[in-house]
């Protein structure tokens, strides 16, 4: 579920926000208090599109986030913003590939 939540998440928001570089998904049932599971979104961004747009615009986002989980019908247990510079997204990039 998780790696489906995450390509859906990706297509999503890449769509709606194209400043948002990545979308990261884990999955926290197992260690959660409750053992309900649940996931934390990471959405990886320019340190400066962040800056440009200011704290409303993760607002949206998250309110987005919110809305789609409910339409697969999945708890999510917070939206995080990685915020990187040109240099930082390399190197993100390159560890993926390998």
């Amino acid at each position: 579920m998780e790696q489906a939540l995450q390509k859906f998440l990706r297509k999503m928001i890449s769509e709606k926000y194209p400043v948002v570089l990545d979308v990261h998904v884990n999955e926290l049932g197992r260690f959660h208090p409750n053992k309900k599971r649940c996931y934390e979104v990471f959405l990886i961004i320019f340190e400066d599109d962040w800056n440009n747009m200011g704290d409303r615009f993760g607002i949206e986002v998250e309110e987005y986030i919110e809305n789609l989980s409910k339409y697969m019908n999945v708890s999510i247990c917070g939206v995080f913003n990685e915020k990187v510079n040109e240099k930082e997204w390399e190197e993100m990039k390159k560890d993926n590939k390998d």
